[in-house]
Parts: structure tokens; sequence; C-alpha cells
């Protein structure tokens, strides 16, 4: 009963902790862009359950257009549109490559030398002022486990990798885990040595900028799974927002998944900034409980407390065979919002403000603007407790367990 008693009050203290401001703001933030895939549950089936992952596309131009046209049919009262903040995996398997070397070492191609119609259609998004692209990863999962099942020939490894099956065994619902995340093995707690991670880090952020022109200054974790040594690493490359880390998910001593929470404006190792996603927006037949009715009804009950709204979805939506259902909801989801008149940003906007007591930067046209914050001295001490916790909760991250 006391334990209940106190994760409450925590909960509601974490709550309270969290940036406000006097305007309704909502951002998108949208992860998985870039990322190669095709539809291949057929591939998988002989091996197992296809997980919903297996379903997914990589973006088409055509389904780039219809989420552009979707959101400039919308402005808020500014003028502006709805904007996604795009998360892109900057890189892909290089599939020859890894078959010539005889899967001992890990080859990509930049997304920058992938599709040149698609990359072009990115960035005719950014102009059009509906699509900010920031940095997700550089692989999105531990290519080292992957290698490991290609070489010892693990059932189906190799025959998924022929067919250019990009995710292998990770696509089947037993095994989603299997070769969780880009910046730890879960299953050993493994993790790049610090010359090894801040090398990759580096590429990958470089392939980012070479594709869209100018760096990244956030960040999301694939699988929100990422260590105090991660966080040092992204700091050191000029990352100043880590995004839904409302939540992250360690590995405890015995190999079980620890939750750690965060708060909107807490700081993070490395002086990075929180970014909390506090509404999930999955419209898709396996994800029903985050469609359209129970996202607007999570934000209605956010704006009361002048919160940012910040919007958790997946490119896996806008893709494939689910997608015209989702661009129906989102559809409804930004009607259904026009009422409360919000004001539409970016995350690394948003994070301005944070920063700047209210004051940020215009992406697209380079103004200056500015937010109404609602950030008492009891907030303020409250997020720098959490901040305190989290010092202590680094203790039991995966680098300590080896």
């Amino acid at each position: 009963m006391i334990s209940n008693f106190s994760s409450r009050v925590l909960q509601r203290l974490r709550h309270w902790a969290n940036w406000r401001c006097k305007e309704p703001v909502v951002v998108f933030e949208s992860d998985d862009w870039g990322l190669e895939r095709k539809a291949c549950a057929e591939l998988l089936q002989p091996y197992g359950e296809p997980s919903e992952w297996a379903y997914e596309q990589t973006e088409s131009e055509d389904d780039l257009e219809k989420l552009y046209n979707l959101l400039e049919n919308h402005k808020d009262e500014d003028g502006r549109h709805p904007c996604f903040t795009a998360n892109f995996v900057t890189a892909n398997p290089d599939f020859e490559k890894i078959r010539q070397g005889g899967f001992t070492e890990y080859y990509d191609i930049s997304i920058n030398d992938q599709d040149k119609k698609l990359r072009s259609k990115w960035l005719e998004g950014m102009e059009r002022m509906v699509f900010h692209p920031q940095f997700h990863a550089r692989s999105h999962f531990w290519t080292a486990a992957w290698l490991r099942d290609l070489r010892e020939n693990v059932p189906g490894a190799r025959h998924l990798f022929y067919r250019t099956c990009c995710g292998g065994l990770s696509l089947l619902k037993q095994e989603e885990w299997r070769y969780h995340s880009e910046y730890i093995f879960w299953k050993t707690a493994e993790q790049m040595q610090e010359r090894q991670l801040h090398d990759w880090l580096e590429r990958g952020l470089a392939f980012f900028q070479d594709c869209f022109g100018y760096p990244s200054l956030s960040t999301i974790a694939p699988n929100y799974v990422f260590t105090p040594v991660t966080v040092q690493a992204w700091s050191d490359h000029g990352i100043k927002f880590i995004q839904g880390a409302g939540y992250r998910i360690v590995r405890g001593r015995n190999g079980e998944k620890r939750v750690i929470s965060h708060v909107l404006g807490e700081r993070l190792p490395g002086n990075l900034l929180s970014m909390v996603r506090n509404v999930k927006f999955d419209p898709r037949p396996q994800r029903r409980q985050h469609g359209f009715r129970n996202t607007f009804t999570w934000i209605k009950k956010l704006l009361p407390h002048h919160i940012p709204i910040m919007i958790d979805t997946h490119r896996i939506n806008y893709v494939g065979a689910w997608k015209e259902k989702a661009f129906e909801e989102l559809n409804s989801l930004l009607h259904a919002l026009k009422p409360y008149h919000p004001r539409f940003l970016t995350t690394t906007e948003l994070g301005q403000a944070i920063l700047n007591h209210g004051t940020y930067t215009e992406i697209q046209s380079g103004k200056t603007r500015q937010l109404t914050p609602i950030d008492t001295p009891f907030q303020k001490t409250l997020r720098g407790y959490f901040q305190i916790l989290e010092r202590s909760h680094a203790n039991i991250g995966p680098s300590k367990l080896r």
C-alpha cells in the first residue's frame, strides 16, 4: 500500500515538473524514415509468426506526396502547417559487400547515395515546410548480432539476407528483441568501445548532414534504449535535445527490463534537454488503442495543463497496407485540434524555446518567435530533483553489468 501511494505521489510530481507554456503547442515526432524495408511476411512464415514490422515498407514518393498534401490542408493561428519532425535512419546495409566479406564485417550505404528521387522528395517536404528531418540512427539494430547469425547460418538468417530482408529474424513476433539495439546488445549488455561509438556516430551524423545540408540537433535512440555513455557521445557530437525521453529502457542486473522516467525540460548527462512524448498516435490495426479517438482523448486531458503536446508516431502507419486508414485518422486528428488554436512546432523549435525562456527561431523563415513559459520555481526545483535521481540511476545502466 505504501509502495503504491509513493508511486502515485512520484507520478504526480513528474506531471507537475514538466515545462509548460501558455500557448497550445503541438509537435509531431515520427520515427524510422529512410530505413530500408519491404513487406516480407511470407518469407518469414516458415520460421515463426511475422510481427507487424514484417509488413512495413520503405516510403515511396507517392506516400510522401500524400502526407505532404494532407499536412498542407491544415494551418495553425500563424498560418503554419503541421510539420513532421521526421527521424531518419541514415544508412542501410550494403548486402553485396557484406556477402563478399563472408559476413565478418558490416558495410552500409548512406541514404544520400541510394534513391536520388526519394531524397529529392524528402528535400521537397522541407521546402513545403511540412517535413523536418532529424537523426534517429545509423542502423537501428546491433549489427554484430546480425552478422553472427549469418556466419553461424542460423535457420532463416541467410535466406532472409539473400532476399535483402532488412531486419531479418528480428521481424518475427517472438524475436523482436533479437538485435536490440543500436547502442547496446540487450542479451549480453555488450556496448561499443568509446572510440568505436564516436566513430560510428560521427559517420552516421555525417550521412545526415550530407543528405539534408544541416546538422541534426536532436535524436531518439532506436527502441528507446541508450546509456549515459551514449548520451555523452551525443552531446560531444552536437546533439542538444533527446526526443522521446519520457522513459528509457535499461537492462537490469539480471537482464530484465527497467524503465527510467523523465520530464519535459529535465537536463540529462552532457547537459542535453529531455523532450517528452506524451501522446501516441499509431493508427494501424495492431495498435487500435493508439488511433484517433484515444489520441485525441489524451490531448484534451493535457491541454488544460498547458503542457506541449508531443505526438509519437511512426512511418509504418503511412506506408504499405494500412496507410489509407492512417491518413484518414491523421486528417481527423488535425481537424479536431483546430478549435483549440494549436501552434505547430518542430522538436528543435520547442527545444530552443525551453532553453531560451520561450524564444525560438522558426526553421522555415528564420524569424524570432516567442512562447509564454509557465515555469515556476517549484517546477524547476522538481526537475532538479529528477536530474539528481537520473544520476543515481546511471549506475544500473548496461555499462556496469559486465
